[in-house]
């Protein structure tokens, strides 16, 4: 069963910490097999962005998962080299603002695939995160074809985080969400 005895070897030397990332690169490129079951607790960033590059984790949830229990960030590292996948497991799947964030500033992910992710987090969670309010105040502004939730436009609209000019273009281009209320509240956010 020489098949398994290689593919257990290859394994072992992922886990190895002992060569340079240089040589790491150069020995996990051929690899043959993709591996959903790497503990990816012992292993440095840079050697997961490498295993990533070389398409040797499994673009499964279980290794989406691992990677953002042990190496926040590089779970979206693995959704760019592989959203197709990802999006065919989008109910499996669980974002936090911090993956929003990274998936609304990726320059991998085309527009309608990071639509596709925006569209499966809960809105409770988008509207926590200063800085995906920010992003998203951009991407209306630029009438990229998201369905922005009400409350998301409102949040936008009444944060001091979001610059005033960005908050009075969206203002306009969204009238039909707001009431006299709503205006009063929106005013006075922005100041003298």
């Amino acid at each position: 069963n020489d098949k398994n005895v290689f593919s257990d070897l290859c394994h072992n030397l992922i886990m190895q910490n002992d060569i340079t990332d240089k040589s790491y690169n150069l020995i996990t490129k051929p690899f043959p097999w993709w591996y959903s079951d790497i503990d990816s607790s012992g292993i440095t960033e840079n050697r997961i962005v490498i295993l990533i590059k070389n398409e040797i984790i499994n673009p499964t949830v279980d290794s989406f998962n691992e990677l953002k229990k042990n190496h926040n960030g590089l779970n979206i590292k693995l959704l760019e080299k592989y959203p197709t996948d990802y999006i065919e497991e989008i109910n499996e799947l669980e974002f936090d603002s911090d993956d929003l964030k990274l998936i609304l500033e990726s320059s991998v992910l085309g527009i309608p695939d990071k639509k596709v992710f925006y569209e499966s987090c809960d809105e409770e969670m988008i509207n926590s995160n200063d800085n995906v309010l920010l992003l998203l105040s951009n991407y209306i502004i630029d009438d990229v074809s998201f369905n922005f939730k009400t409350s998301t436009k409102r949040k936008i609209l009444l944060s001091d985080f979001i610059p005033e000019s960005n908050r009075i273009k969206i203002f306009n281009k969204n009238l039909s969400i707001v009431d006299s209320l709503f205006i009063e509240s929106f005013i006075k956010t922005l100041g003298n």
